[in-house]
């Protein structure tokens, strides 16, 4: 099976940018895992760049913060970086 690298994606999503909205918004790693239909293991490795959310996951992500998927945290990345 050929796996995408998830180096791809967690090169353009900001771990640290991503938790600070997450305490901005009063909710710790288990209610954010609960409200999403997750594991708190997935949360915990996106709050330390261990991973990436997978983009059917970010909608949960964003309506459980009150966001809108636009301010979802991002970081530049240049093209050559990602392939």
């Amino acid at each position: 099976m050929n796996k995408q690298p998830t180096q791809t994606r967690e090169s353009i999503f900001a771990c640290a940018a991503f938790a600070d909205i997450m305490k901005q918004s009063g909710l710790n790693q288990i209610q954010l895992a609960t409200i999403c239909g997750l594991e708190r293991k997935a949360v915990m490795r996106w709050i330390h760049g261990g991973a990436c959310p997978r983009l059917d996951d970010v909608a949960k992500i964003c309506a459980a913060l009150g966001m809108d998927e636009i301010r979802l945290p991002l970081k530049e990345v240049k093209h050559e970086d990602i392939l």
